[in-house]
């Protein structure tokens, strides 16, 4: 894998709007319908570019449709002694953790927005008044 980050991996839950056909696709391994898939990958240097890079990099381990994804959760998995450094050199990671690492798409996409933004306006509004305090 090309410019891996050592150490650094990322927990994905991705959530559809309706079941899907889950599976690895082997003869021996039966495949399911689940409105959840999750999965753990490997960060490259390049998939934290940006928060776009990210969630592509991300949608290239569905085995759902993508039409039907309304959610990602996501967990960085790493040894706390290095997270805080890792934070710092990637912005991406430090914007996921702003927004709880939570991403919508299609039918949730402006429902969870709103409601995103409704908690950035408070915690916002919580630094404001301890800055003026």
């Amino acid at each position: 894998m090309k410019n891996k980050i050592e150490n650094l991996e990322l927990d994905v839950i991705a959530t559809y709007d309706k079941p899907q056909v889950l599976g690895l696709g082997y003869d021996d391994v039966d495949s399911f319908e689940d409105s959840q898939e999750y999965f753990k990958i490997p960060m490259t240097e390049g998939s934290l570019k940006s928060e776009k890079s990210l969630i592509d990099y991300v949608k290239a381990y569905l085995d759902g449709e993508e039409d039907d994804l309304v959610k990602f959760s996501l967990c960085w998995v790493c040894d706390k002694e290095l997270f805080e450094d890792f934070k710092d050199k990637y912005e991406t990671i430090s914007l996921s953790l702003h927004r709880n690492g939570k991403y919508a798409f299609n039918s949730w996409a402006d429902e969870f927005s709103f409601k995103v933004d409704t908690f950035r306006e408070f915690a916002d509004f919580d630094r404001i008044v301890k800055e003026l305090v």
